[in-house]
Protein backbone atom coordinates (compact mmCIF):
# COMPACT_ATOMS: atom_id res chain seq x y z
CA UNK A 1 0.00 0.00 0.00
CA UNK A 2 2.78 2.48 0.91
CA UNK A 3 4.81 1.45 -2.14
CA UNK A 4 1.80 2.01 -4.39
CA UNK A 5 1.23 5.45 -2.87
CA UNK A 6 4.88 6.38 -3.37
CA UNK A 7 4.80 5.12 -6.95
CA UNK A 8 1.67 7.15 -7.63
CA UNK A 9 3.25 10.27 -6.09
CA UNK A 10 6.44 9.81 -8.12
CA UNK A 11 4.46 9.31 -11.33
CA UNK A 12 2.42 12.46 -10.68
CA UNK A 13 5.58 14.44 -9.97
CA UNK A 14 7.19 13.09 -13.12
CA UNK A 15 4.11 13.95 -15.14
CA UNK A 16 4.02 17.49 -13.72
CA UNK A 17 7.71 17.94 -14.42
CA UNK A 18 7.30 16.67 -17.99
CA UNK A 19 4.42 19.09 -18.53
CA UNK A 20 6.47 21.99 -17.15
CA UNK A 21 9.45 21.10 -19.35
CA UNK A 22 7.24 20.85 -22.44
CA UNK A 23 5.65 24.22 -21.69
CA UNK A 24 9.08 25.80 -21.20
CA UNK A 25 10.33 24.24 -24.43
CA UNK A 26 7.30 25.57 -26.29
CA UNK A 27 7.78 29.06 -24.85
CA UNK A 28 11.45 29.03 -25.81
CA UNK A 29 10.63 27.85 -29.33
CA UNK A 30 8.08 30.64 -29.72
CA UNK A 31 10.59 33.24 -28.50
CA UNK A 32 13.34 31.97 -30.83
CA UNK A 33 10.96 31.97 -33.80
CA UNK A 34 9.91 35.55 -33.04
CA UNK A 35 13.55 36.67 -32.90
CA UNK A 36 14.33 34.89 -36.17
CA UNK A 37 11.30 36.45 -37.85
CA UNK A 38 12.24 39.88 -36.54
CA UNK A 39 15.81 39.44 -37.74
CA UNK A 40 14.67 38.42 -41.23
CA UNK A 41 12.34 41.40 -41.34
CA UNK A 42 15.17 43.72 -40.30
CA UNK A 43 17.49 42.20 -42.93
CA UNK A 44 14.83 42.75 -45.61
CA UNK A 45 14.42 46.39 -44.59
CA UNK A 46 18.19 46.94 -44.75
CA UNK A 47 18.38 45.32 -48.20
CA UNK A 48 15.50 47.47 -49.46
CA UNK A 49 17.26 50.60 -48.21
CA UNK A 50 20.44 49.53 -50.02
CA UNK A 51 18.51 48.97 -53.24
CA UNK A 52 16.83 52.36 -52.90
CA UNK A 53 20.21 54.01 -52.45
CA UNK A 54 21.63 52.24 -55.52
CA UNK A 55 18.65 53.27 -57.63
CA UNK A 56 18.70 56.90 -56.43
CA UNK A 57 22.45 57.34 -56.66
CA UNK A 58 24.07 54.56 -58.70
CA UNK A 59 27.34 56.43 -59.24
CA UNK A 60 28.10 56.37 -55.50
CA UNK A 61 28.32 52.58 -55.66
CA UNK A 62 30.97 52.80 -58.36
CA UNK A 63 33.32 54.53 -55.92
CA UNK A 64 33.39 51.36 -53.85
CA UNK A 65 34.90 49.30 -56.67
CA UNK A 66 38.38 49.69 -58.07
CA UNK A 67 38.81 49.22 -61.80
Amino acid sequence: MIAESLTTAVNRSRSSLTTAVNQARHSLTVAVNQVCRSSRSFDRKIELKRRERRICNPSSDLRNYSV
